[in-house]
């Protein structure tokens, strides 16, 4: 297979003893609008929620950003508040399969 983009996990620091985690998803020009962002985020989520001690995982949005907020809501990340810089933050515990 080729590689369209990348999904990176990085330890936040309300989760000091390992237990949050914040995710990033970059996908690749030519592999936007083919719906890819949301299988890559559910497999890569499960994966870290089963397989170490990550028990929340959070993601930041750009408000607008329609189709990243339906591929986070499809591994049932919920929208728990907006930073100071109006981006969106969405959370999904372990144990919570969508």
């Amino acid at each position: 297979g080729r590689a369209v983009g990348q999904l990176r996990f990085a330890p936040r620091p309300d989760g000091a003893d390992g237990s949050a985690s914040e995710v990033s998803v970059s996908l690749a020009a030519e592999a936007r609008g083919h719906h890819l962002a949301a299988p890559v985020i559910v497999a890569g989520t499960r994966a870290l929620l089963a397989g170490s001690g990550v028990r929340s995982v959070v993601a930041r949005v750009r408000a607008g950003n329609e189709a990243s907020l339906r591929a986070f809501r499809a591994d049932g990340f919920d929208r728990v508040g907006e930073a100071a810089d109006g981006v969106l933050l969405l959370r999904r515990e372990a144990g919570r399969w969508a």
